[in-house]
C-alpha cells in the first residue's frame, strides 16, 4: 500500500448504468409530441416583446442615416487630405519654377548690361585691338 495508511482504504461504488443506444434515443425521440407555441406566446418570448416595434423602425432608419454621413464623411476628408498634398506638390514646383526665371532673367539681364557697356565703350572711342603687341619683361 504505498502512500495509503492502513486506517484509510480507497473505496469504489461502480454503478450500473443501462447503455443507451441511437435507435433508443431516436424512439424517445418519436414518442414526444411536437409542442408548438400559439402567436401571442411566440410574440412575447421573442426578442423584441415589449418594445414598440415603429420606434424600433424609426431608430434604425436614424442610425443608417448617422452611419452613412459618418462614410460621407470619411471620405470627404480622405479626397481633402488629398487635394492639400497635391497643393503643397504644386507649390513646391511652382517655387522651383520660380527660381528658374529669375535665374534666367538675371542672366539676361546680365548679358544686356554687356552689351551696353560694349556699345557705350565703342561710342567713347574706346577699341579693342585686333593683333596686340606683348611685351617680354624677362629680357
Amino acid at each position: 500500500m504505498n502512500g495509503v495508511s492502513k486506517n484509510k482504504k480507497i473505496q469504489m461504488e461502480i454503478l450500473d448504468v443501462p447503455k443507451i443506444t441511437n435507435s433508443a434515443r431516436s424512439y424517445e425521440d418519436a414518442k414526444r409530441k411536437e409542442i408548438v407555441a400559439p402567436k401571442e406566446v411566440r410574440r412575447q418570448l421573442s426578442r423584441t416583446a415589449g418594445l414598440n416595434k415603429k420606434a424600433i423602425k424609426i431608430v434604425m432608419f436614424y442610425v443608417t442615416i448617422v452611419t452613412a454621413v459618418a462614410l460621407l464623411r470619411a471620405f470627404v476628408l480622405y479626397d481633402v487630405s488629398d487635394l492639400g498634398k497635391t497643393k503643397t506638390i504644386r507649390e513646391k514646383e511652382l517655387i522651383q519654377l520660380k527660381k528658374e526665371v529669375a535665374r534666367i532673367d538675371n542672366e539676361f539681364i546680365s548679358n544686356n548690361d554687356l552689351k551696353t557697356k560694349e556699345e557705350e565703350a565703342r561710342a567713347t572711342g574706346f577699341t579693342v585691338p585686333n593683333d596686340p603687341t606683348y611685351i617680354n619683361l624677362n629680357k
